[in-house]
């Protein structure tokens, strides 16, 4: 009973309470997670609009929509593994790029093919 308490004290000092010297990446971490949840949900309402616009139909849009997921389940074990083996902070960099390329040729596109190619470097986020 008592490792029992020991164990449980010992965790959550280490999750709610970090080191001082930790904060400054904790936070950098969440800016991060903000500033990528928020562009994500900035252009999912609008990408129906943009495919209808662009002569896609609902089919095209179920396809778009599955090309992002496929493309995430793809990349997500890649993105791990280079996590591991570079450092989470190159991953980090790495997906952040892939981002904001995808949203580059996603804002550039002028065709359905080119949303399509839009959601290709999805697979390094």
């Amino acid at each position: 009973m008592k490792a029992l308490h020991t164990l449980h004290s010992a965790l959550c000092r280490f999750a709610f309470a970090p080191e001082p010297s930790a904060l400054p990446v904790l936070l950098l971490v969440h800016l991060n997670i903000v500033l990528y949840a928020f562009c994500y949900w900035l252009c999912q309402p609008v990408l129906p609009f943009l495919m209808k616009e662009l002569g896609a139909d609902a089919v095209a849009f179920g396809g778009f929509q599955t090309v992002f997921s496929l493309m995430q389940l793809i990349g997500g074990p890649w993105v791990g593994r280079m996590s591991d083996a570079a450092s989470p902070r190159f991953a980090m960099v790495v997906t952040q790029m892939a981002s904001g390329l995808s949203y580059v040729i996603l804002g550039l596109s002028r065709t359905p093919l080119m949303l399509f190619v839009s959601r290709i470097p999805t697979a390094l986020m």
